[in-house]
C-alpha cells in the first residue's frame, strides 16, 4: 500500500510530541507539522521508525529530546533551515539516520552524546553558537568529509571519540582556513576531549 505524507496543522493543540508510541508505528514516508506550538521533540517520538524518510517541524521547537529520531534509517530530510528557535540537540536524536547534510540552526548551543552516531553525514556546518558536542556525537560517521565552523565561535567543547572512526574526515575549521590547512582539525582554542578524532585522516592544529 502507497503511504502518503502526513500533515498535522494547528489543530493540535500539544506543545510535546512524548512517549515513543506516538508515532512508533506510523506508516508514513513523511511528517509535517506546520503552525503548531510545538516546542519540543520528546524521546524516542519516532524512534526506530523505518518507514519515514522527512520531516518538517515548525520554527516553534526549541529542543529535540533524546532518540528522538534514532533509528529512522531512512530519514533523509529534515528542515533544519527554519528552526530558528532550537538551542538542542539531544542524546542520540538522529543516530543511524540516513541524512546527508546537517546545517545546524544558528540558535543551537548544544549537539548531545551521540546525537548523530552512525548516519550517513557527508558534511556538517556547526552554529555560530554552538558551545558543545557531546560525547562520540559523530562517531562512525563513515562518510563524513568536512565539519565547518563560524569564525565567531572561539571556544568550544568537543568530547570525547566525538568524531572517532571518521575514516573521511579531511577538516574541520572555519571555510576561510580550509584551503590553507587540508588535513587539519583547527581546535587550537577549544576544549578537546580524549580522541575526539581518533581514526578521522587529518592532525591536530
Amino acid at each position: 500500500m502507497e503511504k502518503h505524507k502526513l500533515t498535522i496543522q494547528d489543530t493540535l493543540s500539544l506543545s510535546l510530541f512524548t512517549e515513543q508510541t506516538l508515532f512508533f508505528d506510523i506508516e508514513t514516508t513523511g511528517l509535517s507539522v506546520q503552525g503548531c506550538n510545538i516546542t519540543e521533540i520528546g524521546a524516542y517520538a519516532f524512534a526506530k521508525n523505518t518507514q519515514l524518510t522527512e520531516i518538517e517541524l515548525p520554527a516553534s521547537v526549541t529542543k529535540i529530546h533524546d532518540g528522538a529520531f534514532s533509528g529512522a534509517t531512512k530519514l533523509n530530510s529534515v528542515n533544519f533551515d527554519s528552526l530558528t528557535a532550537l538551542t538542542e540537540i539531544g542524546n542520540n536524536a538522529f543516530s543511524s539516520t540516513a541524512l546527508t547534510e546537517v546545517v545546524v540552526p544558528a540558535t543551537v548551543k548544544v549537539i548531545g552524546n551521540n546525537a548523530f552516531e552512525g548516519a550517513k553525514v557527508t558534511k556538517v556546518t556547526l552554529s555560530a553558537q554552538i558551545e558543545k558536542i557531546g560525547n562520540y556525537a559523530f562517531f562512525n560517521c563513515t562518510k563524513l568529509t568536512k565539519v565547518y565552523v563560524a569564525d565567531t565561535v572561539t571556544t568550544l567543547t568537543i568530547g570525547v571519540y566525538a568524531f572517532g572512526d571518521c575514516e573521511k574526515l579531511t577538516y574541520f575549521g572555519t571555510v576561510a582556513n580550509e584551503s590553507a590547512n587540508p588535513n587539519k582539525a583547527m581546535v587550537s582554542t577549544f576544549t578537546v576531549g580524549a580522541n575526539a578524532f581518533d581514526g578521522a585522516d587529518l592532525t591536530i592544529a
